[in-house]
C-alpha cells in the first residue's frame, strides 16, 4: 500500500497542472496553428520582398489570404484570434519565443551568417569578435510589454582605445496594416564619460547597421543600444486595432574591431648630399653700387631773339657815307 502512494501522488500532481493549465477557447486558432500561420506569413512575406512585390499592398494581401487558405482558416478567424492573443500577452509572448526559435534555426540550416561576418572566421585573439549579448532572432510586437529589446555591456580587459563597433541586423515587418516605424540606436560612452550615439530609422525589410569608431582614441567604457518598435499614436484606429503587426529581427550582431595605434611616421629629411655646397663654384652674387651716376638731363637753351635794329643791320648792308671835297681852285 505504501508503494502505491507516491504513484498516487505524482498522478494527483499531474491533473492538478492539467486543470490549472489555461485553456484557449475553441472558437480562436489554437498557439500550435497560430505559429505555423506567422511562420507562413514570415516565409510569404521574404518571397514577396525578393519578387519585388513588398511595397504592393494588393499582392501582400493575396500572399497572406492564400496561407490562411492553406491553414483553413478565413480573415475574420485570424483577425479576431490576434485581439486574443493580444489581450493576454503571455500567451502571444510564448508564441514569438517559440517562432524565435523556430526562424533561428532554419537560418543556421541554410549556413546563413549571423551578421556580415562569419562568426567562426573571426579572430580568435579577440580583434574581432561577435559581442552580441542576446539572441541571435527575436520578434517584436507594438505591445507595451514586447515592443523594445535593449542591451548594455560593461568594457572589459578585451577592449582597447581606438575600437570599432557595429550594430547589425536583418528586419522584416510583417504588418496587415498601420505604418512600419522602429528606431535603432547604438550608444558608446567614452573614457572621458561624454556618450556618442548612432541612430536610424526602419521602415523597409532590409539589413540595418549603425558604426561607430573610437578615432581619437580615448577609450571604451561601455557599448549600449536598443531598437524599439513604435506606434502611431496620433491614429485612434490604429491604436485599437489588433491586426498583425510585427518586427522580426535576424542575424543580430554587434562586431566589435580592434585597430592597433598607427606608428609614428619619422620626419622626412633632404640627402646629405643635397645640402652640401660646391667649393668650385662662384659665392653668390652681391649687389654692386653702379660708380656712375645718370646726369640730370639738360634742356636745349633757347637762342635769344634778335632786337629790331638788329634785323635791320643784318637785313641790308650799311652804305659809307663819302664826302666829296671841294673843287680845287
Amino acid at each position: 500500500m505504501n508503494s502505491c502512494r507516491p504513484t498516487l501522488f505524482l498522478l494527483l500532481a499531474a491533473l492538478l497542472l492539467v486543470a490549472c493549465k489555461p485553456t484557449i477557447p475553441g472558437k480562436y486558432i489554437q498557439p500550435d496553428d497560430l505559429e505555423d500561420i506567422l511562420y507562413d506569413y514570415h516565409i510569404a512575406d521574404g518571397v514577396s520582398a525578393v519578387m519585388g512585390h513588398h511595397d504592393d499592398t494588393l499582392q501582400m494581401n493575396i500572399f497572406k489570404k492564400s496561407v490562411l487558405a492553406k491553414h483553413g482558416y478565413t480573415e475574420q478567424q485570424f483577425d479576431s484570434s490576434m485581439a486574443y492573443y493580444i489581450r493576454h500577452a503571455e500567451l502571444m509572448h510564448k508564441i514569438y519565443e517559440s517562432l524565435e526559435k523556430r526562424i533561428e534555426s532554419e537560418a543556421d540550416a541554410m549556413g546563413v551568417a549571423s551578421s556580415d561576418f562569419n562568426v567562426g572566421s573571426l579572430s580568435a585573439s579577440g580583434d574581432t569578435t561577435n559581442i552580441w549579448p542576446g539572441e541571435r532572432t527575436m520578434i517584436l510586437s507594438q505591445q507595451p510589454a514586447f515592443n523594445l529589446y535593449a542591451f548594455e555591456l560593461k568594457a572589459d580587459t578585451s577592449y582597447h582605445a581606438g575600437d570599432r563597433f557595429i550594430f547589425s541586423c536583418d528586419a522584416q515587418f510583417v504588418f496587415k496594416d498601420g505604418s512600419r516605424n522602429a528606431v535603432m540606436l547604438l550608444a558608446v560612452r567614452l573614457g572621458n564619460d561624454s556618450i556618442v550615439t548612432r541612430t536610424c530609422h526602419m521602415s523597409s525589410t532590409m539589413r540595418h547597421k549603425l558604426e561607430y569608431a573610437d578615432t581619437d582614441r580615448l577609450g571604451v567604457k561601455s557599448v549600449s543600444g536598443y531598437i524599439f518598435l513604435a506606434r502611431n499614436m496620433s491614429d485612434e484606429a490604429e491604436v485599437k486595432s489588433a491586426s498583425l503587426r510585427m518586427l522580426v529581427l535576424s542575424n543580430l550582431s554587434l562586431i566589435k574591431m580592434h585597430t592597433p595605434e598607427p606608428e609614428p611616421q619619422p620626419e622626412q629629411q633632404l640627402p646629405a648630399d643635397s645640402v652640401k655646397t660646391d667649393s668650385a663654384a662662384a659665392p653668390p652674387a652681391q649687389a654692386v653700387r653702379p660708380t656712375s651716376t645718370v646726369k640730370p638731363t639738360q634742356m636745349p637753351q633757347t637762342p635769344a631773339q634778335p632786337t629790331t635794329r638788329e634785323l635791320k643791320l643784318h637785313a641790308a648792308p650799311q652804305k659809307k657815307l663819302v664826302t666829296p671835297l671841294p673843287p680845287a681852285k
